[in-house]
């Protein structure tokens, strides 16, 4: 009987044992488990980038809205795999943190397009799903046209290769997100200032913005608009404590003025105009050119051409607020022909021709005085009763070449 108990409780006391084991082996894998977990979703490469939210106003077309949102969503997972990231893109949403740390996404993509009066505005951010924090940011505002894709590629690229910097700081080395006020510099009265999704607008000289919750010390791009004045985008090291000041905005003058030097048929001069439409993407030129044979001989009078050209340009990919810039125009001109001999005074002959395409390129030294060359063809239409050019391309011995001035009140 004694030795029946013993055995039972020797039995029991095993059995409880051997319990308490598993149940240890079972605690030690659960917390292992869950340490693991943290920093995989700190260090996941899977990028969520669901639709992007759109707004607009009554005057857009929706299918083009839509299409143009595509695009936009598009470039960003082409730019995220392209930095060495997993894009998932689903086509419903929308999704939040808590979906998309639940995905097993490490990152998540907030995007928004709002298209209003022919205007076009993008904003995207990238969240960390572990603490939900901005870790990179992009906006840009611009008309629509040629122009907005390829500033759609340059900002998803951007945005990319600072999830990718950002990816690359060892852990525990930022110091936490900002929290307060930011305080922003600008002489442009009434401008907003926009860093992500946060914005203000400058009154007596300064705006203040709740601070996003970015890292300290994070390099984010700050966008400067104003009615009247060029947009601009500058790239600024947001940290508390200190004010931050912003450059001044360049007007967006309607009017230019142009003088300079150009090579049509003849070397000449060049003066004329430019029409600026606002926004700072699109324009008008109207040129007069001056010209008169460089060589006539003992018994020959000089003949003197005036070229009267009038055309329409855009800018490309660069933004109105950048130094250099480039773009392509056409024009059509009408060339006067004056013999200046006596017997052939006062009679004009009058000539038709179009320049299909030009490049240029040009340099803002200041706000107001920007340099420019021109590259270009005019081709000689050969119509008119008083015509005296032949039709085909008008040539001084190569392309035609124009260097100029441009002064912007």
């Amino acid at each position: 009987m004694i030795s029946g108990l013993a055995d039972d409780s020797l039995s029991r006391r095993v059995g409880q044992g051997i319990r308490a084991v598993i149940v240890f082996a079972v605690a030690i894998q659960a917390f292992a488990s869950g340490a693991q977990s943290e920093p995989a979703a700190r260090t996941s490469k899977t990028v969520l980038v669901p639709p992007a939210s759109v707004e607009m106003d009554s005057g857009t077309d929706p299918v083009k809205a839509r299409l143009l949102a595509e695009q936009f969503i598009s470039s960003i997972a082409d730019e995220i795999e392209a930095a060495g990231f997993i894009a998932e893109t689903p086509r419903d949403g929308p999704y939040d943190i808590a979906t998309a740390e639940r995905a097993g996404c490490g990152w998540l993509v907030d995007s928004d397009v709002a298209f209003h009066a022919g205007e076009t505005a993008c904003a995207m951010a990238v969240r960390d799903t572990d603490r939900g924090m901005v870790v990179a940011s992009e906006t840009f505002t611009a008309w629509g046209g040629p122009t907005i894709v390829g500033l759609m590629d340059a900002a998803a690229k951007r945005l990319a290769e600072r999830l990718r910097d950002f990816g690359k700081l060892p852990s525990g080395s930022a110091s936490g997100p900002l929290s307060g006020a930011i305080i922003f510099l600008s002489p442009d009265e009434g401008a907003r200032v926009e860093v992500g999704r946060s914005s203000g607008i400058v009154a007596d000289g300064k705006a203040t913005i709740e601070a996003p919750p970015i890292p300290r010390g994070s390099s984010v791009p700050v966008t400067v608009s104003k009615r009247g004045r060029l947009t601009r985008r500058v790239e600024v090291r947001l940290d508390m404590g200190r004010p931050i000041a912003l450059p001044a905005l360049a007007p967006d003058g309607l009017l230019g003025l142009v003088a300079g030097l150009g090579s049509g048929h003849l070397p000449g001069l060049r003066l004329g105009a430019i029409f600026h439409i606002p926004g700072g993407w699109f324009f008008a030129p109207l040129d007069d050119y001056v010209e008169m044979s460089p060589r006539f001989g003992t018994n020959e009078s000089p003949i003197v051409r005036d070229e009267i050209w009038i055309g329409a340009g855009v800018y490309l990919f660069l933004p109105p607020s950048s130094r250099f810039r480039a773009g392509i125009e056409t024009k059509a001109g009408l060339l006067s022909t004056l013999p200046t001999g006596m017997d052939d005074f006062p009679r004009f002959f009058f000539d038709w021709a179009l320049e299909p395409f030009a490049a240029f390129a040009e340099y803002a030294a200041t706000s107001h005085w920007i340099l420019r060359l021109e590259l270009g063809g005019a081709y000689a239409l050969g119509l008119g009763p008083t015509s005296i050019l032949l039709a085909g391309w008008m040539t001084n011995k190569g392309p035609t070449l124009d260097a100029s001035v441009e002064w912007r009140p």
